[in-house]
């Protein structure tokens, strides 16, 4: 490979590197349709929680489920 060779394939990746790193900044989305603060829904864990108990499961809640406002 020669010398305008190895240069011309650095330029390249420049501007490659450039052209992709233009568009980094966030943008803004749009806000959730649920409140900021959901709670846990303890209707829904309460129920399956009761129906584990009856068949000897234990469960272990990594994400509960949560109960967003309307």
């Amino acid at each position: 490979m020669g010398a305008s060779c190895k240069i011309a394939f650095a330029v390249a990746a420049a501007a490659m590197f450039e052209a992709g790193c233009t568009h980094l900044t966030p943008t803004p989305s749009a806000p959730p349709n649920f409140a900021p603060d959901p709670t846990i829904d303890e209707a829904y864990v309460n129920r399956v929680e009761q129906v584990a108990r009856l068949n000897g499961v234990i469960v272990y809640w990594v994400n509960p489920p949560l109960k967003h406002a309307p």
